[in-house]
């Protein structure tokens, strides 16, 4: 399955910032939403997911990808994250951005993907995941990297109380990182966690 990205290169970029989109949605979003709140020297991969997930309205299909299928009712990964992997690790060969430090930002099962695809990276130094959990099954092994997260706590796709504890777990063990509860803020990337996004970046 060839991946397909936009990719953002200044001059001289000093990091490599891979922002990754939520379920049953597509790299354009991130684009929009995120993108524009990056320092300007940050090379930004900006992928659409593999696996297609069209939404289907009573006129067309709208163009929607996944990272992986997991079914919450019976708690069993249908589809590995690992195809999604091997493809973002072909784009950052491909761009000729293998040596320069890595962030992750991820939204909802991006958010999710996040955590899986930098334990899978070298040279990743930070991961921001929003409106996402952090559940065992996808963090194992030894914290190398800093984990934050910002969370809407009106968040009913995402269980808000389940990802707090799951954060504070990993803390707990060693993991680095700040959970940043958003009260007002829903299932979705709002200008209040824009302003988060960039306070935790300029930290």
């Amino acid at each position: 399955i060839p991946i397909r990205y936009q990719w953002v290169k200044p001059e001289a970029p000093t990091e490599l910032v891979i922002l990754l989109h939520g379920y049953q949605e597509r790299a354009e979003r991130m684009s929009r939403l995120v993108l524009p709140h990056l320092p300007e020297t940050s090379a930004v991969l900006i992928p659409n997911a593999p696996f297609p997930v069209p939404i289907v309205t009573n006129e067309s299909l709208k163009e929607a990808y996944a990272w992986y299928f997991y079914d919450t009712k019976i708690q069993k990964m249908m589809l590995s994250p690992d195809t999604a992997v091997s493809m973002i690790v072909q784009a950052i060969v491909s761009v000729e951005a293998t040596k320069l430090p890595i962030r992750i930002i991820g939204f909802s099962q991006g958010g999710y993907f996040a955590s899986i695809l930098a334990q899978r990276l070298p040279n990743v130094r930070h991961v921001i995941a929003l409106s996402a959990g952090f559940p065992e099954r996808y963090i194992r092994g030894n914290p190398n990297f800093r984990l934050d997260a910002g969370h809407g706590a009106l968040d009913v796709v995402c269980n808000y109380a389940a990802a707090v504890s799951e954060h504070k777990a990993l803390v707990s063990n060693g993991w680095s990182g700040e959970f940043i509860t958003l009260p007002d803020t829903a299932h979705r990337i709002d200008r209040a966690m824009q302003k988060e996004i960039t306070r935790i970046i300029r930290r």
